[in-house]
């Protein structure tokens, strides 16, 4: 229905605004942005948003740990153009196009309106400005480049220092969980220690997923060859991780069985997304050197095969394949895999020296077939998550390898590739 005003003489009919209307009273750009803008803040929603965090196709997401939120945008008007160039440069980078014009021009803005937050003592510190960083670091990422992102964290810890620490930002900040996540990610692609990492004493190794019938001792069939001397048994710290993401993906595939299109819990996802990857981060143990050259051959992996040496071959191979499970099920926006380079690179060091530990058992004995599972199942999941379709060609040859020596022995037993899958990851 039309009404006759002064701004509107007329009478003209006006169809209500949507997006362009809730931006103007955000106070950006008078009467709103210009279409171009606004259809790049809709492609965030809509294309980047669901392409970027796995975890929302299978696990009820709370606001506190949505990333990409509207709200967000009344903060400051840093975070908008930082959104703003996170859609442009995720085209670009998709075409295989450097930065357009649009990207640069709302990152400029972007850090023009932060710099002068910063020039502000009391701005400075406030978690609006931090809120800015935050969404700079998280534009970086899905723009490719997690050297800018790690240098905005390294910006976001000494504001937050300045602050007076994560104690300061208030229960249930958004500011702490992003920062956290983001933080987790670039350690685990980059292989350095955690800015925002809690003291030892206080990390809970014991299963925080799992239930206490699920973690015992012998409760963990699917690496009972792999625990067989000479190797020595893993890390019980380990096992527990092993325990959780175990049970999580059980409870995630219970959830959709039948088609019912249920989601886990959020509680649940939450301790998947901070406890298993910072207790994995911390067990870190280096390779027995030196590592088995990737040609395919017989052999070993030039040591004396001992008992140490091989535990440590089984430790990283799980650690680092259990991060690339988690990986696979916190973000999937493709092509990130490959620029976590110290995760890709360690893994494949494993996955190599972990199918050198397959060699060194009888052609057709139980406890070769369990170690050819488990390699089977590291070389899928590496494949889903970090290297993607299995194009390397060294994976290609290792899953060919595998296979076939898994299909000779057939016979055998029931089952193939044990391990941790959640169904739906590998639709």
């Amino acid at each position: 229905m039309s009404k006759t005003t002064a701004a509107n003489p007329q009478g003209v009919l006006v169809t209500p605004l949507k997006i362009a209307s809730e931006l103007s009273l955000y106070g950006f750009g008078g009467g709103g942005l210009q279409p171009y803008a606004l259809n790049l803040v809709y492609r965030v929603f809509t294309v980047i948003k669901p392409s970027t965090y796995a975890l929302q196709d299978i696990a009820v997401v709370s606001p506190q740990d949505d990333l990409f939120c509207f709200t967000n945008f009344s903060q400051h008007p840093g975070i908008l153009h930082s959104t703003l160039f996170a859609a442009q440069a995720f085209q670009d980078v998709a075409l295989g196009q450097p930065y357009s014009t649009t990207a640069q021009l709302h990152l400029a803005k972007a850090l023009s309106h932060l710099q002068r937050s910063l020039d502000d003592q009391k701005e400075a510190v406030e978690l609006s400005t931090m809120a800015v960083v935050a969404s700079l670091a998280m534009a970086a990422v899905i723009a490719g480049d997690l050297s800018t992102a790690a240098k905005h964290m390294d910006g976001l810890h000494r504001i937050i220092e300045l602050r007076g620490g994560l104690q300061s930002l208030g229960p249930d900040s958004m500011i702490e969980h992003k920062a956290r996540a983001i933080d987790i990610g670039l350690a685990m692609a980059h292989g350095t220690p955690l800015r925002f990492a809690d003291a030892d004493t206080t990390i809970a190794w014991s299963p925080q997923l799992a239930p206490a019938s699920r973690s015992a001792s012998r409760s963990f069939p699917e690496l009972a060859a792999a625990a067989r001397p000479p190797r020595s048994r893993p890390d019980p710290r380990l096992l527990n991780v092993w325990a959780d993401l175990r049970e999580f993906a059980r409870r995630v595939n219970d959830a959709g069985a039948g088609g019912r299109g249920e989601k886990v819990p959020g509680p649940v996802a939450a301790r998947l997304t901070t406890s298993v990857p910072v207790r994995l981060l911390r067990l870190r143990r280096p390779l027995p050197l030196p590592l088995p050259c990737n040609n395919g051959g017989g052999g070993g992996n030039g040591g004396d095969g001992g008992g140490d040496e091989a535990g440590a071959v089984l430790h990283e191979m799980l650690r680092l394949s259990m991060l690339a499970f988690a990986k696979m099920l916190l973000i999937k926006l493709r092509g990130f895999g490959r620029k976590m380079t110290d995760l890709a690179e360690g893994l494949k060091a494993a996955l190599l020296a972990w199918e050198a530990e397959t060699r060194r058992e009888e052609a057709h004995d139980d406890t070769r077939r369990g170690l050819l599972e488990l390699l089977l199942w590291g070389l899928l999941v590496a494949g889903v998550s970090i290297f993607e379709d299995a194009d390397d060609e060294w994976l290609g040859e290792m899953l060919l390898r595998a296979v076939s020596a898994l299909i000779a022995d057939v016979g055998r037993s029931e089952g193939c590739a044990q391990g941790v899958f959640v169904d739906r990851c590998f639709v």
